[in-house]
């Protein structure tokens, strides 16, 4: 009693009242998840000084007999997290969407431009020519600039969230 944020305490209590489990319980898991927040954030250096760096890993296991709502109070304790990734996945889904569409619609306009530029040159005029020369070169910088936005997976474990925000401890009804 007394270890954790007063928000967290809250909740611990909240739970264990909900779910009607021990505290240590709940509190195992809710140590397990600040761990899984913190990890890919911070590391420790060994205290030799030769650069060695660890993450901060925590193994919990909660042991109890069968029936004893070890998987509710991990649920209680963890569903910031998983609803963490949810979020995250929606919007990945949603960027990569975007780049996709980006990168055809760019790729479209090249082959546009090139397709004018495969014209016999009798047929084709010196303003289509450059035009057609310019449009190439613009989607290749296009294509180069969005390579560096191409969205990328987060996941609670890149250090994606706040260790230090509470925001997220969920309320037990």
């Amino acid at each position: 009693v007394g270890v954790f944020p007063e928000q967290i305490e809250k909740f611990i209590d909240s739970a264990c009242e909900h779910i009607q489990v021990d505290r240590a319980m709940i509190g195992s898991a809710v140590l397990a998840t600040g761990a899984l927040a913190c990890q890919g954030r911070f590391n420790i250096m060994h205290p030799s000084g030769n650069g060695y760096k660890e993450e901060l890993p925590l193994f919990v296991a909660i042991s109890a007999d069968p029936g004893e709502r070890k998987s509710a109070s991990l649920k209680a304790a963890y569903s910031p997290i998983i609803e963490f990734e949810k979020q995250s996945e929606t919007q990945y889904a949603q960027d990569l969407a975007q780049f996709t569409a980006q990168s055809k619609l760019l790729s479209l306009q090249e082959n546009q431009a090139e397709k004018v530029l495969s014209r016999p040159p009798e047929k084709l005029g010196d303003s289509d020519r450059e035009a057609a020369e310019q449009i190439i070169q613009q989607t290749e910088l296009d294509k180069l600039n969005l390579q560096k936005k191409k969205p990328q997976r987060k996941d609670a474990a890149d250090g994606a969230t706040d260790p230090m925000d509470t925001s997220f401890v969920p309320s037990i009804p």
